[in-house]
């Protein structure tokens, strides 16, 4: 069933695909200041507020944040830039200051005054966001290359089903399909959720994750094609896919929820600056499933019937 009806496959991850890509066309990411610059302080509040009350309390000063829980008195506060003007703190807080004779970090506990202190503050400049958006998009790039070589010369004896090295460009198909539609979600997310989904050095440690365990799960059932494929010389392509993909089926899905109930579970109960790592972690791991089965070893059986096409 599930090579025989591969174009059904093939259309529904081409919707999720295309859907991906429009709303990352129309949306955007949310990118952190990791990656656009700005400023990120930690502070530790006296009594227990929520992000929502912290964020108010920035607000209220003209200062637009983007507030995480990391402890249960501790907040993590992104913003760009406080106003020239801070607006008189309330009675019994630190005195009214201006931006010209005090550096951000002690603006900000001119902001929260005595209900609370700053216990970390950074600053990321724009050459620095800009240096890390160039490092991800290397991570990712010779990840993928390093895994079209890997697969190349792993798989340089399953001849009868595909060449070495359409193994791992059909690999990397595959992660392309699973990090695209992480993207995608993360856009649309982040347009309607910006104050908790946030693209930052965590999404990308989530997006190289999402490879190595996604490629991980395409080389269980590659390698278990290339096997039937030699201890059954007489079956054709697409026989041995099915057998492969039903053999290697159990085992994916069990380990794959085994993953996804721990990273559910760490998602609800941790949630703060992990919160958009847990969540790639939970998307990637899902689609990265489903690729592996669904769309990788199809794509085989296709490739293998479109060079008999071409051979006669």
């Amino acid at each position: 069933m599930i090579i025989k009806r591969r174009l059904w496959w093939y259309l529904l991850s081409g919707f999720l695909f295309g859907a991906s890509l429009v709303s990352y066309l129309v949306y955007g990411l949310p990118l952190g200041i990791d990656f656009t610059g700005g400023n990120i302080a930690e502070i530790e509040y006296q009594q227990q507020l929520t992000a929502e009350e912290v964020r108010a309390s920035f607000q209220a000063k003209g200062v637009e944040t983007i507030v995480q829980a990391v402890g249960e008195k501790t907040f993590s506060v992104k913003f760009k830039q406080i106003p020239n003007q801070v607006s008189q703190p309330e009675e019994g807080s630190a005195p009214k200051t201006e931006n010209s004779t005090l550096p951000q970090a002690k603006l900000i506990g001119t902001i929260v005054g005595d209900k609370g202190k700053v216990i970390k503050f950074d600053t990321v400049g724009p050459s620095v966001s800009q240096t890390l958006q160039r490092k991800a998009l290397l991570s990712i790039l010779y990840a993928s290359i390093g895994i079209i070589i890997y697969l190349a010369w792993a798989f340089r004896s399953a001849a009868k089903i595909a060449s070495a090295w359409m193994f791992g460009l059909i690999a990397v198909i595959a992660l392309i399909h699973d990090t695209t539609i992480v993207i995608g979600w993360f856009s649309i997310l982040g347009h309607f959720f910006s104050q908790t989904i946030t693209v930052d050095t965590y999404f990308i440690t989530a997006i190289l994750t999402i490879l190595g365990y996604s490629v991980n799960d395409t080389i269980v059932v590659f390698d278990r094609m290339r096997e039937v494929a030699r201890r059954h010389p007489e079956l054709t392509v697409e026989e041995i896919a099915i057998k492969s993909v039903y053999n290697t089926l159990g085992r994916s899905l069990n380990t794959s929820l085994t993953v996804f109930l721990v990273i559910i579970t760490m998602l609800l109960l941790s949630g703060g600056a992990l919160f958009s790592f847990l969540l790639a972690l939970s998307i990637g791991v899902f689609f990265g499933t489903y690729s592996s089965i669904f769309i990788a070893a199809p794509l085989l059986v296709t490739w293998h019937y479109y060079k008999l096409r071409r051979q006669r």
